[in-house]
């Protein structure tokens, strides 16, 4: 519907998003939807869509993990970073690691991996994006869902360099006693990041939870 002032000036919105706003004159126009990840911000007493400043964090989805595979797709390029909060995941068949593949890919992945249980440093090349040990001795105890994982993923959506990644948490591992886990590495791809593929090792996830953010 039409709205109107006594001037007879009248502006109908014509797009989806499309906002009626007002002028300093009491007229009214049309200011059009923004882009993915804008809010809505006020400069000089005149309404606009801008990007939130640095240091901002969306939240972009929530996740539940099941299954072989869970994969998180169409990521917004909005942003600088990913962050993600993985917590409470279980395997319904056996210990294993748990991993991410990003863009489906297994092979980017080059980690460097300080695990606490021994004040152990590994590392693993050409592999997935890892959140936990990939030693049988250090593997995820497949049933139980006291676990927490933060990572980080920078420059997520360059098309010409190479992603930096920061994981850290703490599971309950197949022998006994929690083990603490810090890795860091990165992913060599060329690609922007648009999806996220989570499994375990072990084979499938009964239950879990992905809190993905975008960080600018």
């Amino acid at each position: 519907m039409p709205i109107s002032k006594a001037s007879s000036n009248a502006v109908a919105p014509a797009a989806l998003g499309d906002l009626v706003v007002g002028s300093t004159t009491n007229d009214s126009g049309i200011l059009p939807i923004g882009t993915t990840g804008q809010v809505l911000t006020v400069a000089a007493g005149t309404a606009s869509w801008a990007t939130p400043s640095s240091g901002s964090m969306t939240l972009l989805s929530t996740t539940s993990l099941s299954g072989a595979t869970t994969t998180i797709s169409s990521i917004s390029q909005s942003y600088k970073s990913l962050y993600m909060l993985i917590y409470g995941v279980s395997n319904a068949t056996a210990d294993g690691y748990l991993r991410i593949a990003p863009n489906a890919s297994t092979g980017i992945g080059n980690n460097i991996i300080i695990q606490a249980a021994s004040t152990a440093v590994s590392s693993s090349q050409g592999d997935y994006l890892l959140l936990t040990e990939n030693a049988s001795t250090n593997f995820q105890a497949r049933a139980t869902t006291t676990n927490a994982f933060a990572v980080t993923i920078n420059n997520y959506t360059s098309t010409t360099n190479y992603k930096p990644f920061q994981s850290y948490g703490y599971y309950q591992k197949t022998g006994p006693g929690a083990n603490a886990i810090a890795i860091s590495g990165g992913l060599s791809t060329n690609s922007a990041i648009t999806s996220l593929v989570f499994s375990n090792s072990g084979g499938n996830i009964s239950t879990g939870t992905v809190l993905l953010y975008g960080v600018n």
